[in-house]
């Protein structure tokens, strides 16, 4: 848009390159100042879709903090919209722009990648740690927890175990061979 205001008006400065009256010199001062109220205008523009973009990813800040605070609880899309202060449709509109997936699949996955690393780090069971990250119905968390990571729950445990023994292995190996060298 700003493009197609400004090139018309260099354009009709470039006509004539030897400008000598003194009107001559108004009118290129006039189309100057013409094409500065054009930018002017762009920026001022451009400013305000600045700041309501920075309104609105304010507000979706605070529901994401919202979300990984209470992840745990039954949360609604219209709970998070209204704290939002956006309807429910517009919400899921800007949430899907902001992180490319919907309210829902983004809570699941968050849901899901908590677990993982609560399965990972703790030896509480499983069904425990699904309830205490949000799933209320053990066979969906299995469900979504194999869609997402291609294995179950405890074989997700029984493998992270496993990788975690072959690293204390590894080291254990490298500091024998360290020893070994500084031995000799």
């Amino acid at each position: 848009p700003l493009n197609a205001q400004l090139t018309p008006l260099i354009k009709k400065l470039l006509v004539n390159p030897h400008y000598q009256r003194f009107h001559d010199e108004l009118m290129i001062k006039s189309r100057l100042f013409e094409m500065i109220y054009h930018i002017f205008r762009y920026c001022e523009r451009a400013d305000k879709s600045t700041a309501y973009e920075d309104i609105v990813y304010e507000k979706l800040k605070l529901s994401l903090r919202y979300l990984e605070e209470n992840y745990a609880e039954n949360i609604t899309v219209e709970q998070i919209a209204s704290l939002s202060n956006y309807s429910e449709s517009h919400f899921s509109k800007l949430f899907k722009q902001l992180t490319g997936e919907s309210f829902n699949q983004y809570l699941k996955n968050y849901r899901l990648e908590t677990a993982a690393n609560r399965i990972m780090n703790e030896k509480t069971k499983i069904s425990e740690i699904a309830v205490a990250c949000g799933f209320s119905n053990l066979s969906y968390f299995s469900r979504a927890f194999y869609d997402k990571f291609q294995m179950t729950p405890s074989e997700f445990r029984k493998e992270e175990n496993q990788r975690q023994i072959r690293m204390l292995q590894r080291q254990r190996e490298d500091s024998e061979q360290l020893n070994k060298k500084g031995s000799s």
